[in-house]
């Protein structure tokens, strides 16, 4: 939504209402829309989507220290975890079972839903562990659904039009070695500048870390991967918050100066500008990474 708005628009009545099972959250020109039997949600202001859906992700694209993609014999080596990745199919993880209500008194909407992962459902030609590990189990394999736990998903609406969403995820314990537990969130294409309040500038991840420093730093979304093979990339560690914006045609988006006045500051550096704002509300501070491409998409690319 237009930035400079989630500071001083005035409070609106927030609305639930459910026809012909589409549940609608709205409050001060803001709505998301969910169907029942879906987790996924449009939320928009006014007429302009911000966020086009929202889904569980399991899986990262593996770099070398998971598996080498093009080495097919490590598909069975038990010091490699992405040949268990596939076996569990947690490059395609799908939502079954899913009950969705809403609740008037909360202004909120909520689904409960399964998570299965469906091994070699995807499929990665020229990736040779892949492979190698789709010629090397039977069609049965190929054909179950692998329970992986459960999903537990709550949005809200409040009475400015801010979006909250609250995940919990329920997992079972035989998955000791996951590579991501967290939600991939589609917004629109036009957002190509970020400015962020994380670790940085550089990526980095729980375990290299120690070169990046909590602060405020601006960046553009790029659309090509910054390693030879592509591979899991641009991660920030302990996010406090996230915007991302459309180029505004005079200069692109910067940190600005700020001063005691943190909130006119910080206005006036995306006053003229659209974008979403995405902020923890959440003790610990999660990681996140902003890409135009998907795990997958990166994982099935050879350069």
């Amino acid at each position: 939504h237009s930035l400079p708005e989630t500071f001083h628009q005035s409070p609106g009545k927030q609305k639930l209402s459910e026809e012909d099972s589409k549940f609608t959250l709205s409050s001060n020109c803001c709505r998301a829309t969910l169907y029942e039997g879906s987790t996924s949600f449009e939320y928009a202001q006014d007429s302009k989507t911000v966020v086009f859906g929202i889904r569980p992700n399991l899986f990262r694209a593996p770099t070398d220290n998971d598996a080498v993609k093009q080495n097919g014999d490590q598909f069975n080596d038990p010091s490699k975890p992405l040949g268990n990745w596939l076996r569990l199919g947690l490059d395609c993880v799908c939502l079954d079972e899913v009950v969705t209500s809403g609740s008037l008194s909360s202004s909120s909407i909520t689904s409960h839903a399964t998570i299965y992962g469906k091994p070699g459902k995807q499929s990665y030609p020229g990736i040779a562990l892949a492979e190698k590990l789709l010629s090397s189990v039977g069609e049965e394999e190929l054909n179950r659904k692998v329970h992986l736990g459960s999903y537990k998903q709550t949005i809200k609406i409040d009475d400015k039009g801010a979006l909250h969403v609250e995940v919990l995820f329920d997992l079972n314990e035989s998955l000791t070695d996951l590579p991501r537990v967290g939600i991939e969130l589609a917004v629109p294409s036009e957002l190509k500048e970020m400015m962020f309040f994380a670790d940085g500038p550089d990526e980095n991840y729980s375990d290299r870390s120690y070169s990046s420093h909590a602060g405020v730093y601006e960046g553009s979304i790029s659309d090509s991967s910054t390693y030879v093979v592509p591979q899991e990339q641009a991660n920030r560690m302990n996010m406090r918050w996230l915007v991302l914006a459309e180029p505004n045609g005079r200069g692109k988006l910067q940190v600005p100066k700020f001063s005691e006045d943190i909130k006119s500051t910080f206005r006036g550096a995306v006053s003229d500008r659209q974008g979403a704002m995405i902020a923890s509300t959440s003790d610990e501070m999660p990681q996140f990474t902003v890409s135009r491409h998907t795990d997958v998409s990166l994982f099935s690319t050879r350069h």
